[in-house]
């Protein structure tokens, strides 16, 4: 079988089965011989779910609720997962060129959760309502929030609303925690990829990619600090910017440093998915939403694709730095233990996904030429028609665990690695950055320093040249500051070298005036016969 679905043919009408066992022999009948040995004609079989089910037509839906959130369900799931050592007729893959594509690319979406697909190494938060107390009193408040969140849902279905309002309610009603915290950022975030492109007629990676930018409708990452955030709050500054406002703030997350990591030509460490910035640090989440007029499949699609890009940055913020190039070894023997959530909605229906990226195994025919060297596995953890109190309150139950997940597990993750590149930033940066100033130091930073000459890391050449100028600009501050900060530490080791060595000569100096002088007759005061009254005493001093 070469599509893969949770959906079995049950339901179909007789007239219905009789299509699919005719369309199944026309295929068979039809399909051309295989261009060489090696390839084999796959046995292809159609499902219910590649002739039947088409996409629910939300806008002319009247009545029948049971049966809308399974239907959006059946056509969210269909997907084809080919096996690469067989052939497929082109008519038969029409339907799922884009799919195809993007399992050459990896990606691989699975309609349910099944624990065997997580590596026996691997461990994996999966956030779940199992041993949550939906009666318990404590559940009040966010039972409070899911009635809310029922009344924006039926109020968007009711009045047939654009796209931005589904998005505007998801940002306030189910994603405002999130926002209010001030270790996470929530925004509409570009991110930038090297995408593969796939050939049409064999399904294989041609070898060329393209670089592209993306733009989610949320991308959930770490907040970033500049330096002037993290000093301490009782600092006067502008009460509505000030540092205590971000009391959990972690100098491995400032601005300045991510930037340092980035531009050098031996770390090209990407914290940020908009290459060269540092606005955010390494997402954890991605959200698409699509209105009743769009593909919601498509939002599956997009938001695989940059939970993809996201897993590739964790991928390479967990290995060890190396001045050689890419390092295959990882800092800790839990660092591979990285994950992505991606979640989509289709008008009120929701669905949540996990990921995680491993080797391409055999399993994956990693033996096929053409192929992605790694996968990305999609799971879904969780669907449904939030327009009731109960899927409304699951829904929020999972997102606030994830928050939690985000803030403790995630965060103290990330800072952890991140310590390890610093450190190697530090000891590497100024030695090794290549330009024709690679001179001492104190020489370097008394010239001007030519942009064009600075060697950046490889992200760099799929810029344009007016992008270039710009990397090129921000390089030459960052590498500026840092021999700046470089002078000025020196300075500082420069002058409390000299304030030991005054203080050392004046302590000599000192001592050697003391030894000048003797006791020659010395008398402590006394009193009177009984004891009381300061005395008189006699203390003479003789010049030696």
């Amino acid at each position: 079988m070469g599509i893969y679905s949770d959906h079995g043919p049950s339901g179909l009408s007789n007239s219905e089965r009789s299509k699919i066992r005719s369309a199944d022999e026309k295929y068979v009948r039809r399909r051309p011989r295989a261009e060489s040995e090696d390839i084999m004609v796959a046995d292809f079989e159609i499902s219910p779910t590649a002739d039947v089910i088409k996409s629910p037509n939300m806008k002319g839906t009247r009545g029948f609720e049971p049966s809308i959130g399974p239907e959006v369900d059946k056509y969210y799931a269909k997907t084809l997962h080919i096996d690469f050592e067989k052939y497929y007729p082109q008519k038969a893959t029409k339907d799922f060129v884009q799919d195809i594509a993007q399992t050459s690319q990896g990606i691989y979406y699975y309609d349910s959760f099944q624990e065997d697909r997580i590596p026996e190494d691997r461990k994996l938060f999966v956030p779940s309502i199992e041993g949550v107390n939906w009666d318990s009193c404590e559940e009040n408040s966010r039972r409070e929030r899911a009635r809310m969140v029922e009344r924006h849902m039926i109020n968007n279905e009711t009045f047939n609303k654009s796209e931005f309002a589904w998005e505007a309610d998801a940002w306030a009603d189910i994603f405002g925690f999130l926002r209010d915290d001030n270790q996470l950022v929530i925004d509409k975030h570009e991110y930038n990829l090297l995408l593969d492109k796939v050939g049409t007629n064999n399904w294989r990676l041609t070898g060329v990619s393209t670089f592209n930018k993306r733009i989610p409708d949320a991308t959930f990452g770490l907040s970033t600090y500049v330096p002037a955030e993290c000093q301490d709050h009782y600092t006067p500054c502008d009460y509505r910017h000030c540092p205590y406002r971000f009391p959990n703030w972690n100098s491995a997350l400032r601005r300045d440093k991510l930037e340092r990591l980035a531009f050098h030509p031996k770390c090209g460490l990407l914290a940020d998915p908009k290459w060269g910035e540092s606005d955010m640090a390494l997402p954890f989440m991605v959200y698409e939403a699509k209105g009743w007029s769009g593909d919601y499949r498509e939002a599956r699609r997009q938001a695989c694709l940059a939970a993809k890009t996201y897993l590739d940055m964790l991928d390479h913020l967990s290995r060890v730095p190396s001045t050689a190039g890419p390092s295959s070894e990882f800092q800790t023997a839990t660092s591979q233990d990285n994950q992505v959530f991606a979640i989509t909605s289709y008008g009120a229906h929701w669905h949540l996904l996990v990921a995680f990226k491993k080797p391409r195994g055999e399993d994956y025919y990693a033996k096929s030429e053409g192929l992605s060297p790694s996968v990305y596995i999609f799971q879904k953890i969780w669907s449904g028609r939030v327009i009731n109190e109960r899927s409304a309150w699951e829904l929020l139950c999972l997102i606030d665990q994830i928050h939690k997940y985000a803030t403790t597990r995630f965060r103290n993750y990330v800072i952890q690695h991140l310590q390890t590149w610093h450190l190697h930033c530090k000891k590497h940066f100024l030695s090794e950055w290549k330009s024709r100033y690679s001179v001492h130091w104190s020489r370097k930073g008394k010239r001007t320093i030519v942009v064009d000459e600075l060697t950046l890391p490889m992200w760099r050449q799929h810029f344009g040249n007016d992008a270039m100028k710009k990397l090129q600009a921000k390089a030459k501050a960052t590498l500026v500051k840092v021999m700046e900060k470089d002078t000025s530490s020196e300075r500082d080791r420069e002058y409390e070298n000299s304030r030991k060595r005054q203080k050392l000569q004046e302590e000599v100096e000192l001592s050697q005036f003391y030894n000048k002088l003797v006791v020659r007759d010395f008398y402590p005061p006394v009193g009177d016969e009984k004891g009381k009254g300061k005395g008189k005493g006699k203390a003479d001093w003789h010049w030696r």
